[in-house]
C-alpha cells in the first residue's frame, strides 16, 4: 500500500514537501490477528511518470521524481500518472502538480472513530482547493493523510492522532442523557499555515461490546444455533430518528417475510425451518452513506447532472443491427481507454484524432460517437461529495487514491515518448488509473477501516462490522432464553461455518451496486437504485463555495418499496452458498480461455471444458453439475452413520417425522426400495461441485424399529465409510425404464452428445446480454418444456459475454429483478442451496420446481 494514497496533490507555494512511503500487508496464513505492516525500503520502490494530457512526443517533458528519502521533486504544474514498482508488483496513481494551494476543509461534517487499543481507525477526508492555472488539473483535490494538515485532539485522553494521522479511540462516547442534548464529540483542530483554523467533531464507538440488541423475526432453533442459518440484517446509515427505525423495521419483517414465501425466491421457503432470522438496529450520524465516486455537475442532454462518474452504459441508443465492433463505447469503456477529461484541454487536435497517436490500448476510433464523446467532455466535476458519517464506514463506489497493489512485474519505463513497444505497455499500464472498478459497488471505506484490520479482497476477520456483530445477542422474554449468538457470524476457525456471510447490511441509501463481499463474510445492500446522487454546493459557505454536500431526503414509508431490497439480498445470499454472478457485464471471453475450474458451483468455462483445442464445442464430462440426480425421496442424516449388526449393515438418523415414508420405501417393492447414501462433502467455503463425498448405491432399508429415526441399511461389500452429518439418504427418481434421472432430461444430454455446444438459440458472444435465453429446439420437447429455465449448457455468465457457462438460461444469479421464473433460482442453483443446507427437500423441489413436466 501506498501512503499517502494513489491520488496525490503538491504545490509549488502553499504546501509542505510531499514524501511517499511504501508499506507491505503481511499475515499468517490460520492465524486470526491483525495484519503486519511493514514499511519497504525506499531503495526498493521505483517510479515512473508520465504527462497524459501532453501532445505525443512531450509526455515525458517536465515529470516529477522521487528522491532517494521518498519526496516528491516537482519541477512543473500539471497532471501526471506513474507506475511505483516494488519488486514484482506494482501499483498506478495520480499525481497533480499546481502552482499554490489557496484554501483547505474537512471532508468530513463529522466522523465516527473506534475504541481500540493498538490502531487509530478514522482517517479525517481532507480537501483543499488550488489555484487555477489554466491546466488540465482539477481546482479542487484530495488531500487526506498527506500531512500538510496538522492534527490536534483537544481531548487527548479520549482520542488520539496516529503518526499515520488516524484517530485512536480512547475512550467511548457517553449517550446523551436526554434526546435533545448534542452528542459530547470530541474537537479534531486542524491547522495548515496561515488559513483559518478548523475543527472537526469525533465520536469514538465501542465496536467490541456486547449488546443484546437482537431483533428476532424468525426463531426455529435457538439451542444449537451453530448448525442454523442465522441471518443477521444489520442498519446502516439509519438516522435515530423515529422514521428511519421504522424504515429499517419494514425491511427487516418484509426481507423475512417475502424471502421465505414468495415463490420467486425458493429454496428459501421450502429451506425456511433451517433459518432464524434476526435484526440489529444501530443509528448513525447522518442520513446514508459516503460516496467514493465523483458526480457529474453540470447539466447535460445525455448524462443528468448527478450522473456517478464513470457513467456504466451506452450514451444515447444504439441503431439496431449495428455490428459489434463498432458499437459506441459505454462511457467506462471510453475512460478505461484514454482517461477522464482534462479540466482545461489547451490541445487543438480533434480528441478521436489525438487518442489514435497516444498508442492507446485497444482504441478504435469509429467506436467514439458524437454522443458520446460530447458526454465525456462534461463527464467530470469541479467538487468533491463530503463523506457521509455512518456507524459502520460503508461507502458506495471507490476512490481514485484507494487503489491496492498489482501482482505483475513493472513495465520498463521507456526513455524517450516514441512510438515503440514499451510506450505502448508503459501507457496500457499508467492507464490503469482510469479503471477504478465498478462504479458504485458496494465496499468497506479504507478511510474508516484501518490496513491493520482491513484488506481488501481479503476475509478481514477483525474489521468493525464483523467486530459488532460477534457481540450480538438477543433475549426471549416467551421462551426465557438469551444469549450472545454473534459467534455464528464470526469468519474465523476450521471448518464450515454455516452462517458466514448471511449477514446483510442495509443502507439507507439510493445509489450503489450491492455485492458479496469481504471473502464472503458480509453483504452489503442498499434500500433501493436512483440514477443519481443529488447534491448542492455550498455557496453560502464561510469555508468554501465548492464545499459539496448530498441530500438524502427522510423515509417516505408511503413510497417505500421493499421488494427491491429482497431481491438483492436473495440474489446476494446465493454467493454465501458458493453461486457465481450469471450477468454478462463485458464483451468476448475474459479468461474464459484458461485452465482450471472456475470455483463457483453453476459455472464453468472453456479452457476447462474445452473439447477440441481447435473449437469451441464442450467436453460434458467436464461441466460438473450435467449429473446431479433428481430424487424421489430424499432424507437428511441427523447425525455421523455408525456401523450396525454382522455382517455389518450401516445405522443412520432421520427426521423422526419422515419413517412414514421410509417404512413404505422399504415396503416398495424390488426397484423402488433401493436407497442410495451420499456423503456430505463440502469445503470451508462451500464449494461442492464437483461431487467427491462417498456415495453407495443399491442399498436396503431393514424394517423399521421403533420411532426414534433409526433406520439400518444393508447391502454394502465390505466396510463402509462413515457418513457425516448433513449426508442424504435417497431414493432416485427414474423414469419408465427404470433408468436414474439427472437435473439435464435425458433428451437434452442426447442433444448435447449430439451436438456438444451451448444451448442459447441465439447469441453472440462477442456482446453482453443480460436478457434470458431460450433454448434451441430440441426432439423430443414440446414448448413447456422448452423455456427458459431448461437445465443444460448455456454461454454466458461470471460477468463475461463468451467462454463461461451456467446451466440455465434464466436464474436468480443472472437477474434477481425479472419476472417470474426468469428471477428464480434455476433448478441446479435450488439443488445446490438444498443440499448445503438439508438434502432432505431434495425430493420436494424436484416434485414441486423442476421446469417443464415432472419428467
Amino acid at each position: 500500500m501506498l501512503l499517502p494514497h494513489c491520488d496525490l496533490h503538491v504545490a509549488l507555494t502553499g504546501t509542505p514537501p510531499l514524501t511517499l512511503r511504501v508499506f507491505r500487508r503481511t499475515d499468517k496464513p490460520g492465524v486470526v490477528e491483525p495484519y503486519t505492516l511493514t514499511e519497504v525500503p525506499r531503495a526498493d520502490c521505483t517510479y515512473g511518470f508520465m504527462a497524459p494530457y501532453q501532445d505525443t512526443g512531450h509526455r515525458f517533458d517536465d515529470v516529477p521524481t522521487v528522491d532517494a528519502n521518498g519526496v516528491v521533486q516537482p519541477k512543473a504544474p500539471g497532471v501526471f500518472l506513474f507506475q511505483l514498482g516494488v519488486g514484482d508488483f506494482y501499483l498506478v496513481g495520480r499525481l497533480q502538480v499546481h502552482r499554490q494551494l489557496e484554501n483547505w476543509w474537512f471532508g468530513n461534517n463529522t466522523l465516527t472513530t473506534a475504541l481500540d487499543p493498538a490502531f487509530g481507525h478514522a482517517l479525517p477526508t481532507i480537501y483543499a482547493r488550488f489555484s487555477d492555472d489554466n491546466n488540465a488539473t482539477d481546482l479542487i483535490g484530495d488531500i487526506s493523510g498527506h500531512g500538510y494538515v496538522t492534527l490536534t485532539s483537544e481531548n487527548p485522553q479520549r482520542v488520539e492522532i496516529t503518526p499515520h494521522g488516524r484517530l485512536r479511540g480512547l475512550v467511548e462516547t457517553p449517550q446523551p442523557q436526554r434526546p435533545e442534548d448534542p452528542p459530547d464529540f470530541v474537537p479534531v483542530s486542524g491547522r495548515l499555515g496561515t488559513f483559518p483554523e478548523r475543527k472537526l467533531q469525533v465520536d469514538v464507538a465501542d465496536y467490541r461490546k456486547e449488546r443484546f440488541v437482537l431483533r428476532e423475526h424468525q426463531l426455529w432453533q435457538h439451542s444449537d444455533v451453530d448448525e442454523m442459518q442465522n441471518i443477521l440484517i444489520l442498519a446502516e446509515g439509519f438516522e435515530g430518528s423515529a422514521a428511519d427505525r421504522a424504515a429499517f423495521d419494514e425491511v427487516a419483517q418484509k426481507t423475512k417475510a417475502q424471502l421465505f414465501v414468495q415463490r420467486r425466491h425458493e429454496p428459501y421457503g421450502t429451506l425456511k425451518e433451517r433459518f432464524n432470522v434476526f435484526s440489529a438496529f444501530q443509528e448513525s450520524y447522518e442520513r446514508g452513506i459516503t460516496c467514493g465516486n465523483r458526480v457529474t455537475d453540470t447539466l447535460d442532454p445525455a448524462l443528468p447532472s448527478g450522473t456517478l462518474i464513470p457513467f456504466e452504459k451506452t450514451v444515447g441508443p444504439v441503431r439496431p443491427g449495428t455490428p459489434p465492433e463498432r458499437r459506441p463505447y459505454t462511457m467506462d469503456q471510453l475512460v478505461r481507454r484514454v482517461g477522464l477529461p482534462p479540466r482545461i484541454d489547451s490541445r487543438t487536435t480533434d480528441p478521436v484524432q489525438l487518442w489514435s497517436g497516444q498508442q492507446l490500448h485497444d482504441f478504435k476510433p469509429e467506436r467514439v460517437s458524437a454522443k458520446l464523446l460530447k458526454a465525456w467532455r462534461t463527464h467530470r466535476s469541479l467538487g468533491i461529495l463530503q463523506a457521509r458519517n455512518s456507524f459502520f464506514g460503508v461507502m458506495m463506489g471507490y476512490r481514485p487514491a484507494d487503489r491496492i497493489i498489482g501482482p505483475a512485474e513493472p513495465v520498463p519505463v521507456p526513455g524517450d515518448d516514441s512510438v515503440s513497444a514499451d510506450m505502448a505497455a508503459f501507457v496500457k499500464r499508467v492507464y490503469e488509473f482510469w479503471n477504478t472498478g465498478s462504479t458504485g459497488i458496494l465496499t468497506l471505506d479504507p478511510r474508516r477501516h484501518p490496513p491493520e484490520l482491513f484488506g481488501p479482497g481479503r476475509t478481514s476477520p477483525l474489521n468493525s462490522v464483523l467486530t459488532y456483530a460477534r457481540g450480538l445477542g438477543y433475549v426471549n422474554q416467551h421462551l426465557h432464553v438469551h444469549g450472545n449468538i454473534g459467534h455464528v457470524w464470526a469468519p474465523e476457525g476450521e471448518g464450515l461455518r454455516r452462517s458466514r456471510a448471511l449477514i446483510a447490511v442495509v443502507a439507507y441509501d439510493y445509489q450503489g451496486r450491492p455485492v458479496n463481499t469481504n471473502s464472503r463474510t458480509l453483504t452489503l445492500n442498499t434500500l433501493e437504485w436512483a440514477p443519481k446522487i443529488f447534491f448542492q454546493y455550498d455557496t453560502t459557505s464561510d469555508i468554501d463555495p465548492a464545499v459539496m454536500h448530498r441530500t438524502v431526503p427522510a423515509p417516505d414509508l408511503g413510497k417505500f418499496k421493499p421488494g427491491h431490497i429482497v431481491n438483492v439480498v436473495a440474489h446476494e445470499f446465493g454467493h454465501t452458498f458458493n453461486l457465481g454472478d450469471e450477468y454478462e457485464e463485458f464483451p468476448d471471453d475474459g479468461a474464459g480461455n484458461e485452465p482450471g475450474d472456475l470455483l463457483h458451483d453453476n459455472l464453468t468455462r472453456l479452457g476447462h471444458a474445452r473439447l477440441h483445442a481447435e473449437r469451441r464445442d464442450i467436453n460434458l464430462g467436464r461441466v460438473k453439475w450435467l449429473t446431479l440426480p433428481r430424487m424421489r425421496y430424499s432424507a437428511r442424516l441427523l447425525r455421523a452413520s455408525e456401523p450396525s449388526g454382522s455382517p455389518p449393515g450401516i445405522k443412520v438418523q432421520v427426521d423422526p417425522g419422515q419413517l412414514a415414508v421410509w417404512r413404505a420405501v422399504q415396503k416398495g417393492g424390488p426397484r423402488a426400495s433401493k436407497v442410495s447414501l451420499r456423503d456430505f462433502s463440502i469445503t470451508q467455503y462451500g464449494q461442492q461441485l464437483p461431487l467427491s463425498g462417498a456415495l453407495l448405491e443399491g442399498l436396503d432399508v431393514e424394517p423399521v424399529q421403533g420411532d426414534s429415526g433409526v433406520l439400518v441399511l444393508t447391502g454394502q461389500t465390505g466396510p463402509a465409510p462413515v457418513f457425516g452429518a448433513g449426508s442424504v439418504l435417497y431414493v432416485p427418481l427414474r423414469d419408465s425404464a427404470g433408468t436414474p434421472l439427472t437435473v439435464v432430461d435425458g433428451r437434452v444430454l442426447t442433444f448435447l452428445r449430439q451436438h456438444p455446444d451451448p444451448l442459447n438459440s441465439t447469441f453472440d458472444h462477442s456482446v453482453p446480454n443480460d436478457d434470458p435465453d431460450t433454448p434451441k429446439r430440441i426432439d423430443g420437447l414440446d414448448a413447456n418444456e422448452l423455456r427458459r429455465t431448461l437445465v443444460g449448457i448455456f454461454e454466458g455468465g461470471n460477468h463475461y459475454a463468451g467462454a463461461h457457462y451456467r446451466p440455465a438460461g434464466a436464474c436468480k444469479m443472472r437477474n434477481g429483478s425479472r419476472v417470474g421464473d426468469a428471477g428464480s433460482f434455476c433448478f441446479v442453483c435450488m439443488w445446490l442451496v438444498v443440499n448445503r443446507i438439508d438434502p432432505s427437500h431434495h425430493a420436494t423441489i424436484s416434485r414441486r420446481f423442476y421446469p417443464g413436466r415432472g419428467r
